[in-house]
């Protein structure tokens, strides 16, 4: 039993420096410009131990995303928010607060927006934007968001203006009083535009 948990905790530790090295060789080569043979020389470990511990290179793109929001505490979004205020500032607030705290995920994100496959490098995580799509048909059959536009329209709308505020580095946002206030500007013009009549 013991030697198990010493195989176990020698595996862990092994896949822990696999997913450290490929954390800083996708960071700054991004997804199609690292090699698993590099991500391997990096972590100084047989290359077949990362097919060993993870199916494929995405698999392991979408472990090292995990492990960057991992100690962040996030909370789940409320699929039927009592209002659209509450609902946009949830995401928007909490998205560009993950980002500036973990600013290597904007990194890694602005790799995976490059890739021709990119929908195939996306996590299914607390923070992804599909998670969006139940609150937002909520708030539509409760009359509380117009309910001819498309939720998945409105997912795309909302997640290229908040990702807008840190993916295209604008230097005005980068002072909090001018963050806040973009974030404000968004939350009204989302809550009008939105509102059902």
């Amino acid at each position: 039993m013991e030697k198990k948990i010493v195989q176990r905790q020698v595996a862990d530790k092994t896949r822990m420096r696999i997913i450290k090295a490929a954390h800083k060789l996708f960071a700054e080569y991004g997804f199609s410009g690292t090699t698993t043979k590099a991500i391997a020389d990096f972590a100084k470990v047989n290359e077949n131990l990362i097919f060993h511990h993870f199916k494929n290179k995405a698999e392991l793109w979408k472990q090292v995303k995990a492990e960057v929001i991992h100690h962040i505490p996030l909370e789940p979004l409320d699929v039927e928010p009592q209002s659209l205020a509450i609902f946009l500032k949830s995401i928007i607030t909490q998205r560009i607060s993950l980002y500036q705290q973990r600013p290597d995920l904007v990194r890694l994100l602005q790799w995976q927006r490059l890739e021709s496959k990119s929908d195939q490098l996306a996590a299914d995580h607390i923070l992804a934007p599909k998670n969006w799509i139940a609150p937002i048909l909520h708030l539509q059959k409760t009359h509380k968001i117009q309910a001819e536009t498309h939720a998945e329209i409105i997912v795309i709308w909302l997640l290229t203006s908040i990702n807008a505020a840190v993916f295209d580095n604008i230097a005005f946002l980068k002072r909090e009083k001018n963050r806040q206030d973009y974030i404000d500007c968004l939350l009204v013009g989302f809550e009008r535009a939105l509102a059902a009549a």
